[in-house]
C-alpha cells in the first residue's frame, strides 16, 4: 500500500468521524487522492473507507514517513478549517494526530495558527484574481 493511500483513507476517516461528510469533504479526499496520484485500485479503497469509516488511529499509525505526516497534518488542517471553525470533535480527531505523530500541542497550535493565515492569504489571492 502506498503512503499517499494511507493519507487518503485517514482523511476519508477523518471525515467520517467529524460527521463531517458533505460533497465539499469528498472532493477535498479526491483532489487529494490526484495530487499523490492513486491508482483506479487505491481510489476504490479511500472511495470505501468514505462510506464505511474505519479505525482512525490505526490509519494514522499507518502513515509512516515524515514527509507523509506532515502532508496528512497540512491537509486534515485545511479541510478542518475549510468552514473557519474548530469544533470539539475535529478538536479532538486533530489532538489524536498531534498525539500519534509525538507533535506537542503547542506545535499543533501553531500549525493551525498558520495554516488559518495561509487560508487567508489563499481567500484573498483568489478575490484579487477575481477582479483580473
Amino acid at each position: 500500500m502506498s503512503e499517499g493511500l494511507h493519507i487518503c483513507k485517514a482523511l476519508a476517516v477523518m471525515f467520517k468521524e467529524s460527521d463531517e461528510m458533505t460533497e465539499e469533504a469528498i472532493n477535498f479526499v479526491a483532489m487529494t487522492a490526484l495530487q499523490v496520484g492513486l491508482s483506479e485500485q487505491e481510489n476504490s479503497e479511500v472511495q470505501q473507507a468514505l462510506k464505511e469509516g474505519g479505525d482512525y488511529k490505526s490509519s494514522l499509525k499507518s502513515i509512516e514517513s515524515k514527509t507523509g505526516r506532515g502532508l496528512f497534518l497540512r491537509r486534515m488542517l485545511a479541510a478542518v478549517l475549510l468552514d473557519e471553525e474548530i469544533s470539539e470533535k475535529e478538536q479532538g480527531l486533530i489532538d489524536q494526530a498531534l498525539q500519534t505523530f509525538d507533535v506537542s500541542l503547542q506545535q499543533g497550535a501553531e500549525l493551525i495558527a498558520w495554516t488559518r493565515v495561509g487560508l487567508d492569504v489563499e481567500k484573498k489571492l483568489v478575490s484579487l484574481l477575481a477582479k483580473v
